[in-house]
């Protein structure tokens, strides 16, 4: 997935054509590259071409806007992630698109500032933010899941396995990686990273007979 795509999501979104959508669009633009405590209700309303005033006919505070902005974003990127997910027919192939989609966002379009806040998870301050962002992971484990468990129906895995256990831990491993590998010495693309983590999940490290 490149930038275009990824933007697009948010601007290039059919569903942002209302003040209220356009408000969100710019401000996911803003609190992705700059951070949530850093940027400020005056740049959003710039960026969207209205006065302060009017953004809080919508949004009654900052933490308001953001965690409205944490829903609508987990939605699109969930609808887009499954349309992806059912151009391809295997389990790997499917996990791949789940993973490259989480690390071309991490990597490319998430501040180190917003990426501390998102993975503070229960740790976060305001106790809204935190919930929806435990939403918006909720529903990505709870897809990851139901993907693995049809992995259980096509025999790609063993039936004794915990397909929650499972999505926790192929989620984890992405994220884990996308920090790991967010200045590496050696440049990977997005894809071929995401092939390593799903190779590496689904066939592990043992040496075949």
């Amino acid at each position: 997935m490149n930038s275009d795509e990824l933007i697009s999501l948010f601007q290039g979104n059919p569903s942002v054509t209302g003040k209220r959508e356009i408000i969100l669009a710019k401000a996911a633009d803003l609190f992705f590259n700059k951070g949530y405590y850093p940027t400020k209700m005056e740049e959003i309303a710039h960026a969207a071409g209205i006065g302060k005033g009017t953004i809080y006919e919508y949004f009654s505070s900052k933490k308001d806007l953001f965690t409205e902005m944490i829903v609508w974003g987990t939605d699109l990127y969930m609808n887009y992630l499954q349309k992806e997910m059912m151009k391809v027919d295997t389990l790997k192939e499917k996990l791949e698109k789940c993973a490259c989609l989480i690390i071309n966002l991490f990597r490319h379009h998430i501040s180190a500032h917003l990426m501390n806040v998102l993975m503070s998870g229960p740790h976060v301050p305001e106790e809204e933010i935190c919930e929806s962002i435990q939403m918006a992971r909720e529903k990505h484990l709870s897809l990851l899941d139901s993907v693995l468990h049809n992995g259980i129906s096509d025999g790609s895995i063993r039936e004794d396995m915990d397909t929650r256990f499972l999505a926790e831990a192929f989620m984890g491993s992405v994220v884990n990686s996308c920090m790991a590998f967010m200045n590496p010495k050696e440049p990977i693309d997005d894809l071929p990273l995401a092939q390593k983590i799903t190779t590496l999940f689904l066939e592990g490290a043992n040496k075949r007979a």
